[in-house]
């Protein structure tokens, strides 16, 4: 059957190249039109409780999501002058279409002072101000302003953080440091990495495996056969994408050079044989060469079903997550391998039949394979028991392996983003928020609220990573103390719910600022916790206890914590539970594969230990080397062990093929490795090379998936070329087989 279609192929290679040509355009067309996006509540949980609350709460109170703030450091003081510098920013912020501009002049207006110096003496110890307008030593002053959610799209934040990079230039000198951060700020710039990984991880992806295969094949054509497959499927990925309306994500840019080098598996493994046969005969007439065409793609067309399928299975098993931007990662890259197989399996035979034939190369030297096939098994019980040691050396710092994440996860140590967050979290400001949501009643704000906030900001000042804590009580006690009156917790009670609103409304409408935290149509108050990123091992603690302590404390209020900051540990929690899930599934399905590909339970079983170890040998290597991993890295162990069982697959197809043929197992690995080792060899090293390029990618995430697979494919090709046969001969003199 599979010879019938590689014939039915060829003969009909006219209208197949004009189909694909004509099914082509439209691809491109929509492929074009796909949008690119960091948008950090796509990797919030779907549908569930937190979510809704989160989506509850946004439409009542101003999201940070908008917020924009300048951080500026004067190494000898803020002066006069430099507030009239700090004016003209605060005119640039508004003529790009800023609104609610706050800074230490509108503070000074608004306590009718005019002296920086008598401000700053009076107010100085205003903690209010503190974390809002300037730090506590005051040697770094902050000009926040609101992006409109008109302009919070991917093109207005691009566009509006490139003018202030350009105009705000002119400010910087020596001894005066500024950073521009914020989310419409960080999103856009994690938008301008995007899209410089495409360009480095594929272009870097197409150069390294292309001088790999040229330098083995020593023919162009055939070193980029692999695009003709892949280019089309990628497109057609995109072209979906944009008929979806789904956006690339940061994680998406992988796809691309995932899809290559995935392909080129199967290309080498359809290759190596095709050239043996070419070598053996080198003068052929076309028919002739038809027919080697056709015997290749009829012997490895089943072994490459078989591999693309368990390595699509894998990535789509990450959408066990249920998180929208893995689940999108899953699918289209799920998708991509196997448009790849079918592209590939399409229009290699077009290809190979009108390219020249590749100048000859020395044939591989089979004293190679065969003291691989001869070592394996006269050494099988020391290779096994060998192998089964070093698992166990692996097994002990495997257990010492720990998780870490933080809010901006997917940056690497080094990235300037990171660098500038440390550096404004080192000045005593955090970027991001806990917030507490309380849903409130419109007809009056009960005064045991006002006791309630009081309990909650001295709780949450006792964590040393807690910069800022805002809530109603914080805006009350700032307005009665701005008309020269004194305001307590305990005042409330005597004011009456009716009266507190009526006074709360009127100043809401006179101070926009009031609304961050209140929300006069409904009642409802939320207490903005502001933290610094310092990872989950501190956060979620504190996530848990404010929680316990605010359900116990404040039962009249039903409070929701909720905020980036909550749902970003959920997600977390999430992927966890995602990547146990996932590794199961694959777990079950690479064995059903090797069971096919084998036929032969016994046989599977075996099979599956070599395709382990490199799993145990990567946890041992994080583990001895105290890598952190992030829970979205963990996920790469999926990814590898669906990489890995490839060659396990090839190797498994060719001894089911050839096992009765001979009576010597030594035999037998001999002609299995002549047939399909150096190609399981080139496989190994072009993936592995193929994947170290992600090693340059600004984003965690992407670096971890290049740098584990790099070394689960070393230990998985020790794996292949070691253990498989040294079980195989010990199951076989124990008539296992």
């Amino acid at each position: 059957m599979k010879e019938r279609f590689v014939r039915w192929v060829l003969s009909a290679r006219v209208p197949i190249s004009l189909i694909v040509i004509v099914l082509m355009i439209p691809t491109l067309y929509f492929a074009t039109r796909v949008s690119m996006d960091f948008d950090v509540e796509r990797y919030f949980p779907e549908g569930d409780r937190d979510m809704a609350t989160f989506l509850e709460f946004k439409k009542k109170f101003r999201a940070p999501d908008g917020a924009v703030s300048l951080f500026w450091w004067e190494k000898n003081g803020v002066t006069p002058g430099t507030l009239v510098e700090m004016e003209r920013v605060a005119t640039i912020f508004r003529r790009e279409g800023l609104g609610d501009i706050y800074w230490v002049k509108r503070a000074m207006e608004e306590y009718g002072t005019k002296s920086l110096e008598r401000f700053i003496r009076e107010q100085g110890k205003n903690r209010f101000l503190e974390g809002i307008i300037w730090n506590r030593q005051k040697n770094v002053f902050v000009i926040t302003a609101h992006l409109p959610r008109s302009m919070n799209t991917d093109a207005g934040r691009k566009r509006l953080e490139g003018r202030l990079d350009t105009l705000l230039r002119r400010f910087r000198h020596s001894g005066r440091t500024l950073i521009l951060t914020g989310e419409p700020i960080i999103r856009s710039k994690y938008l301008k990495l995007m899209a410089r990984d495409q360009v480095v991880l594929l272009g870097g992806g197409v150069l390294i495996t292309f001088f790999l295969m040229y330098l083995f094949l020593g023919s162009v054509v055939q070193s980029l056969m692999t695009l003709v497959a892949v280019i089309p499927s990628y497109c057609m990925v995109l072209a979906l994408l944009a008929i979806t309306g789904r956006p690339i994500t940061a994680i998406m840019s992988m796809v691309p050079l995932i899809l290559l080098v995935v392909g080129l598996s199967d290309t080498i493994h359809i290759l190596m044989p095709f050239r043996e046969r070419m070598r053996l005969s080198p003068s052929l007439g076309v028919h002739k060469k038809e027919g080697m065409i056709v015997n290749t793609f009829g012997e490895i067309m089943g072994s490459c079903f078989f591999t693309s399928l368990t390595t699509s299975l894998g990535f789509l098993s990450l959408s066990l997550a249920r998180i929208e931007v893995v689940t999108d990662f899953s699918i289209a890259t799920s998708l991509g391998i196997m448009l790849t197989f079918v592209f590939s399996m399409i229009l290699f035979p077009l290809i190979l039949r009108y390219a020249p034939a590749p100048r000859q190369l020395v044939p591989g030297r089979p004293g190679f394979f065969s003291f691989f096939s001869t070592f394996s098994v006269i050494r099988s019980l020391i290779i096994v028991s060998l192998m089964a040691l070093v698992s166990l050396i692996f097994y002990f710092p495997a257990r010492q392996v720990t998780m870490e994440s933080h809010i901006l996860n997917d940056l690497r140590r080094g990235a300037p983003l990171l660098k500038d967050l440390n550096h404004v979290q080192g000045a005593g400001f955090g970027v991001f928020q806990v917030n507490l949501y309380l849903r409130g009643d419109h007809r009056g704000i009960d005064p045991r609220l006002f006791v309630f906030n009081e309990k909650i900001e001295a709780f949450s000042r006792k964590f040393p990573f807690i910069t800022k804590v805002l809530s109603l009580n914080s805006f009350v006690e700032e307005g009665f103390r701005r008309r020269g009156l004194a305001f307590s917790p305990s005042m409330a009670g005597s004011l009456g719910a009716a009266h507190l609103k009526q006074q709360v409304d009127s100043w809401a409408q006179q101070e926009k600022s009031l609304r961050s935290v209140y929300h006069p149509s409904t009642g409802s108050t939320q207490v903005m916790i502001t933290i610094k990123d310092v990872g989950s091992k501190k956060l979620e603690p504190f996530i848990r206890k404010l929680q316990a302590f605010a359900q116990k404390q404040g039962k009249a209020f039903s409070p929701k914590v909720t905020g980036t900051a909550y749902l970003s540990g959920r997600t977390y929690e999430r992927l966890m539970a995602g990547f146990l899930l996932s590794l199961a599934a694959v777990g079950i399905l690479i064995f059903i594969i090797l069971l096919l590909a084998g036929r032969s339970l016994p046989l599977a079983i075996i099979a599956l230990f070599p395709n382990l170890f490199p799993l145990l040998a990567l946890l041992g290597v994080v583990g001895f080397f105290s890598y952190p991993l992030t829970p979205a890295s963990l996920l790469v162990f999926t990814v590898a062990l669906s990489l890995v069982v490839d060659d396990t697959v090839h190797l498994l197809t060719h001894l089911a093929l050839r096992r009765s043929q001979y009576s010597r197992v030594e035999d037998l690995f001999r002609k299995v490795f002549s047939v399909s080792g150096k190609a399981v060899i080139l496989t190994s090293l072009v993936i592995a090379a193929g994947f170290s390029v992600m090693m340059l990618s600004t984003f965690q995430t992407i670096f971890d998936m290049g740098f584990l697979i790099v070394i689960a494919m070393f230990f998985a090709l020790v794996g292949d070329l070691l253990l498989l046969p040294a079980l195989y001969y010990l199951a076989h003199r124990l008539n296992i087989l």
